[in-house]
C-alpha cells in the first residue's frame, strides 16, 4: 500500500464529497476527488477514509482531525485492516465467534419458530422505540424469527422490569407483556430458579459491542444496525461487502 501525506487527505478531506460505504454513491458535477468514509464498527469515532484510487487513511472522528499512523489490527478477525474491503468484512462477525451467546443471556423468542433465525434484537424493556419495532415484526409472524436480548440501561425501573420478564415461568405472557407494555405475566414461584447471571452477560455483551442506542439489531452474520434500517428487509439480505451493490 503507498503512503501519502497524511496532511494532504486531511484537507481534501474537509472539501470533497464523501460517500459512506452502505450507500449508493451520488452523482456529483464537480471535478473533486471523491472519498468514502466507513466508520469502525463497535467503536468510538474511529473510521478508514479511502480515496478514489484506493489509498487508505485512519481518523479518529469524521472531521478528520486526527489520524493514526501505523496498523490496525481487529482483534475479533485476528487480521490486520489495511483496506476498505477489511473494514466492510469486519462488519461481519457472528455473535458466537467473540463469546457472546444469546442461549446464556436473558432473552425471549419473537415469530415463526420453525424458521431459521435472521437475528438478535438487543432492547430495553421500557424503550418506546423498542417495543414499537417488535410489534412491528410480530404483525406478520410467520415472516420474521428472532431472539430479543433484554438489556436494561439506566433508565429507572428498566433493570426491574427486565427480571420480571425473564423470572417469569410463562415467556409467551412475558413477550406479550413487553409488546403491549403491560403486567400480566405470572411471576416467578421461586426467585432462588431464575438466573440472574443471564442478565448480567446481557449487560457485558452490551458494553462489549458499545451498545448505545435500543433496539440494536445484529443480523445472524454479526453486521449490526445502529437503531432500525429505513429498509428493513433489504438490509436483512444485503452483502455491504459489495460496494458496487445499490
Amino acid at each position: 500500500m503507498r503512503r501519502f501525506a497524511g496532511v494532504a487527505l486531511l484537507a481534501s478531506f474537509l472539501m470533497c464529497p464523501v460517500t459512506y460505504a452502505d450507500e449508493a454513491p451520488k452523482e456529483s458535477a464537480d471535478a473533486q476527488p471523491k472519498l468514502t468514509f466507513q466508520p469502525f464498527p463497535t467503536t468510538n469515532g474511529l473510521a478508514l477514509v479511502e480515496t478514489e484510487d484506493g489509498e487508505v487513511q485512519f481518523v479518529t472522528s469524521n472531521n478528520a482531525r486526527f489520524a493514526i499512523q501505523g496498523k490496525v489490527w481487529d482483534s475479533w478477525t485476528k487480521r490486520y485492516i489495511n483496506t476498505l474491503d477489511d473494514l466492510l468484512d469486519s462488519l461481519h462477525v457472528p455473535l458466537a465467534q467473540i463469546g457472546i451467546h444469546v442461549e446464556q443471556m436473558a432473552h425471549l423468542k419473537l415469530g415463526n419458530h420453525s424458521k431459521s433465525r435472521l437475528g438478535v434484537v438487543f432492547i430495553d424493556p421500557l424503550s418506546v422505540s423498542s417495543r414499537e419495532f417488535l410489534k412491528r415484526m410480530s404483525a406478520t409472524p410467520n415472516k420474521y424469527r428472532f431472539d430479543v436480548v433484554l438489556v436494561p440501561t439506566q433508565r429507572p425501573g428498566s433493570l426491574e422490569e427486565a427480571q420480571r420478564l425473564w423470572c417469569s415461568p410463562d415467556k409467551g405472557a412475558a413477550l406479550s407483556d413487553l409488546l403491549n407494555n403491560t403486567k400480566n405475566a405470572p411471576a416467578s414461584k421461586d426467585e432462588s430458579s431464575c438466573n440472574i447471571q443471564a442478565l448480567i452477560k446481557s449487560s457485558i455483551a452490551l458494553n462489549m459491542l458499545n451498545i448505545k442506542t435500543v433496539p440494536h439489531i445484529v443480523r445472524e452474520d454479526g453486521l449490526m444496525a445502529l437503531g432500525v434500517p429505513t429498509n428493513f428487509d433489504q438490509w436483512l439480505v444485503k452483502d455491504f461487502r459489495k460496494k458496487d451493490q445499490k
